[in-house]
C-alpha cells in the first residue's frame, strides 16, 4: 500500500521514492542502471525487490542510499533512518497488511471481521466479486469498497469497474486492504497525537467508523473524548446517530452507529445485524 516514484541522474543516481500511507517517504538511491523494477503508481508489498544495489550518481562505490523523510517528500524532511529501523529485526512480520500501521504493523483482524459484518455479504460469481449499487446508486464491490473513491487503484490494475462487472476477488481484497490501512493509520495517528490511550476494541470501533464515514470522520474525537470520556455524552456529542431515519439505508446506518458505540463503550462485538 505504497506508491512509487522513480528517476535517474543527479546525486542519487537511479532512485525510487516510496510514499507511505502515513504521509512519510522512504528513498532508495544509487541503484544499478536498468534494474529498477517498479513504475509510478505501482503498489508493492514488504520485501519486494525495487532494484539492485549500484553506484550511480554521486557515489564512491556500490551501496544503498536509504532515507526516511517524515512529513514531506524533499530532502529537507530527512531524518536518521536508525530512528525507524530495527537493525536486529530488519523485516518484521506485518501480518495481514502490506503496510505498516502506527501500532504493531497490522490491520487488526477483529476490526476487519467487524467491518465485514456490516459491509457484507458481497455478491460473488466464481472467483469474482460483482459490482453492485450501495443503495444510493454508487458502484461498490466486495465488502463495501467504493469504486469511485478507489478508481485510481482499480485503473492501475487494469480495471474500470461499472455496475454488474466482475472483478477478481484478489484485486478487490487488495484494494480494500489499502483502504482500511489508511483508516488504521488515521485512527492511531489521531489518538497518538492527542495523547489518548484506548483499548483495542475501542480502536476497532473507530476504524469501523472511519471506514464507513470517510476522510475527516474522526475530526473532533480527541476533544470530545477528553471532555466526556467513555460516557453517554460522548455518544450524544460525537458517536451520534444519523440525523434522519428515513429509508432502510438510514435505519441501517443508525444501527451501525449504535453498534459502534456499543463496541466502543462496552467491548461487545455485535456481528449479527
Amino acid at each position: 500500500c505504497v506508491r512509487y516514484d522513480y528517476s535517474c541522474g543527479g546525486k542519487l543516481g537511479n532512485y525510487v521514492v516510496i510514499e507511505h500511507n502515513d504521509g512519510n517517504f522512504t528513498v532508495y538511491g544509487h541503484m544499478e542502471t536498468h534494474t529498477v523494477t517498479v513504475n509510478v503508481g505501482d503498489v508493492v508489498s514488504q520485501g519486494q525487490v525495487l532494484g539492485k544495489v549500484g553506484s550511480t550518481g554521486n557515489s564512491t562505490g556500490p551501496h544503498l542510499h536509504f532515507e526516511v523523510r517524515v512529513g514531506g517528500r524533499t530532502s529537507a524532511f530527512a531524518q536518521n533512518p536508525m530512528n525507524f529501523v530495527d537493525d536486529v529485526n530488519i523485516r518484521p512480520n506485518t501480518g495481514t497488511s502490506t503496510c505498516k500501521s502506527s501500532s504493531d504493523g497490522s490491520i487488526p483482524t477483529s476490526a476487519i471481521e467487524y467491518i465485514h459484518s456490516w459491509e457484507g455479504p458481497p455478491k460473488i460469481e466464481g472467483n469474482n466479486y460483482v459490482v453492485v449499487s450501495d443503495g444510493y446508486g454508487h458502484p461498490t464491490v466486495g465488502y463495501g469498497v467504493d469504486v469511485a473513491a478507489n478508481i485510481n487503484e482499480f485503473k492501475s490494475r487494469g480495471y474500470n469497474p461499472k455496475m454488474g462487472d466482475l472483478i477478481p476477488i484478489s484485486v478487490v481484497d487488495e484494494i480494500e486492504n489499502i483502504e482500511i490501512q489508511v483508516d488504521v493509520t488515521e485512527v492511531y495517528s489521531t489518538i497518538a497525537n492527542a495523547g489518548i490511550t484506548l483499548e483495542d476494541y475501542q480502536i476497532d470501533a473507530l476504524i469501523s467508523r472511519a471506514y464507513n464515514g470517510g476522510t475527516g470522520t474522526l475530526k473532533g474525537f480527541p476533544d470530545a473524548y477528553k471532555k466526556y470520556g467513555n460516557t453517554q455524552e460522548l455518544y450524544d456529542n460525537f458517536m451520534y446517530k444519523p440525523r434522519t431515519s428515513k429509508g432502510e439505508i438510514s435505519r441501517g446506518l443508525i444501527r451501525r452507529r449504535e453498534s459502534e458505540w456499543e463496541l466502543f463503550h462496552t467491548g461487545v462485538y455485535n456481528l449479527n445485524h
